[in-house]
């Protein structure tokens, strides 16, 4: 076997996010996947760890009750008699209807005019009147019709990803309500009831790539040519090559489709339950190797970087935040220098475009500051405090994330007593504890 070099700066190019893949870098994943005999045991280990660590995190995500719409304007048709799409107008009014019934809504860029809906709420809210996913499609089917006068092709599913599925599904299925083409609301309905993670992982079995909405092209093409794959079960089986031979990012981004767990950029919330990113150093060094200081650009958009992490955080506890600072430090040997810029937010929220704004002046005020406060190397990261759940904040639950920390009690022994003071002892240590929540904390990345 003839083997050709590899450019481990190619490997670590997000391949899901691109929208064409040169043939160099495809030829270059060829050149690393034949490599794989080659390599060392604990190199084989560490990627099977990591692929084991992504099938859990699928694992604990709990599934949710999405609709999916795709609209259409029942007054308005083609030449050919065909409806046509509904405006930007006709779309926020759906929007801010949708709003009113709950908060869980995601849009995608992809397609701009369709809109995913968590019903949950919806369901929780009134029982008797919606004790099922057709109670609410017949309610939000009158709402649609009468309130808004707007068309629509619906699908039902566990993730957004497979009510769009789902949705598309529905337009080849005859009418459910053909007055809806006159006069609004749900023209057709489709429904993969898939509760459980097997089901899900079943179903995309023979499901084949281009199926798959969140997929384009070149990332089709690629699994074609590279390893074979025309199916989403067949990920599975290459999932060691791909692993091998791909980066974290990417290959996290196939897998899941394998096993039904892709998410949307914008999907927050109830359809979204896992274990929150562990805080991480990294440094930013004010002069590069060749003596030039990092550009104010440069480190803005670091900080930006730094605030998607973030960002997502705390939209996945489903948190509202009052407080954004960044935090600057440098280390050395036993010295710890901090800096800080911060700014309160009333009222609280989690609008991604508020946080954006507060984080971009912070960065734009610290600018300045680092290329005279800092020598060498220091650390940026990005803070959200004086956090809140959405339910606290807006719903009147009780608040349970206050700054009181409990203390732990260290090389303390109680005195010995009889058993009236061992119950004392238990009941004092039981009103004292309290397990703190996961709290999202600064993450940082390297520049």
């Amino acid at each position: 076997m003839e083997l050709e070099p590899v450019d481990l700066g190619k490997l670590a190019l997000p391949l899901h996010l691109m929208e064409t893949i040169p043939p160099d870098v495809i030829a270059n994943i060829v050149a690393k996947d034949k490599t794989i005999v080659f390599s060392p045991h604990r190199k084989k280990h560490d990627v099977m760890r990591r692929i084991m660590r992504m099938k859990y995190r699928y694992s604990v995500q709990s599934l949710g009750k999405v609709f999916h719409f795709c609209f259409f304007s029942p007054t308005d048709t083609t030449s050919n008699g065909a409806v046509r799409k509904i405006t930007l107008e006709d779309f926020q009014r759906v929007k801010d209807k949708l709003r009113m019934l709950t908060r869980f809504i995601i849009v995608d860029k992809r397609w701009p005019l369709e809109v995913s809906v968590e019903v949950t709420p919806i369901i929780e809210r009134a029982p008797s009147e919606n004790n099922s996913l057709v109670d609410v499609a017949n309610m939000l089917s009158r709402v649609l019709a009468d309130e808004l006068r707007i068309g629509a092709w619906c699908g039902i599913s566990s993730t957004p990803v497979l009510a769009k599925m789902a949705c598309e599904a529905s337009r080849n299925q005859p009418p459910l309500r053909p007055a809806a083409l006159a006069s609004g609301g749900i023209l057709s309905l489709k429904h993969y009831d898939l509760p459980t993670h097997e089901s899900l992982k079943e179903f995309l079995a023979d499901v084949p790539l281009s199926d798959i909405p969140v997929l384009g092209k070149a990332q089709v093409e690629l699994l074609k040519s590279v390893y074979g794959i025309r199916k989403c079960g067949d990920i599975s089986a290459q999932e060691d090559r791909m692993g091998f031979s791909l980066a974290p990012a990417t290959m996290d981004f196939f897998l899941s489709i394998a096993y039904g767990a892709i998410r949307l950029e914008n999907e927050i919330g109830i359809t979204l339950r896992q274990k929150g990113t562990r805080c991480k150093a990294a440094q930013i060094r004010r002069e590069s190797q060749y003596g030039r200081i990092v550009s104010e650009e440069q480190f803005i958009n670091t900080v930006l970087t730094i605030f998607d992490s973030v960002h997502k955080d705390l939209l996945l506890h489903d948190f509202v935040t009052g407080r954004v600072s960044i935090d600057t430090r440098r280390t050395v040997p036993r010295v710890f220098w901090v800096t800080e810029e911060y700014e309160e937010i009333t009222p609280r929220t989690n609008n991604r475009e508020i946080l954006r704004e507060t984080t971009l002046r912070l960065a734009k005020r610290f600018a300045p500051r680092r290329t005279k406060e800092f020598l060498d190397v220091y650390i940026v990261s990005i803070h959200f405090s004086e956090i809140r759940t959405w339910d606290e904040e807006y719903g009147g639950a009780s608040i349970t994330h206050g700054k009181i920390r409990r203390r732990r009690r260290s090389g303390k022994k109680f005195p010995s007593g009889g058993p009236g003071e061992k119950d004392k002892v238990g009941l004092k240590n039981s009103l004292m504890q309290w397990d703190e929540p996961i709290m999202p904390r600064g993450i940082t990345v390297v520049m």
